[in-house]
């Protein structure tokens, strides 16, 4: 998803269904994992993830979309 994978720095993300672009993503990952600051890089990203942010990061989006806030 978008708010955990920076294309191309902490992940790949494809189209469903295009099993070429899944091949090269995995090389892709496969040469991104061997580089330890790019490991500490998605580390970190997925630390500071939880559901309760998103839930809320949600709810805040829905209520702009809603005119609420």
């Amino acid at each position: 998803t978008p708010d955990l994978v920076e294309q191309g720095e902490t992940g790949f993300v494809f189209p469903v269904g295009d099993v070429d672009r899944l091949a090269s993503c995995m090389q892709g990952i496969r040469a991104m994992v061997k580089n330890q600051k790019v490991r500490e890089r998605i580390r970190k990203k997925i630390d500071a993830y939880s559901i309760q942010t998103s839930v809320r990061n949600l709810r805040e989006a829905l209520g702009r979309i809603n005119g609420q806030n």
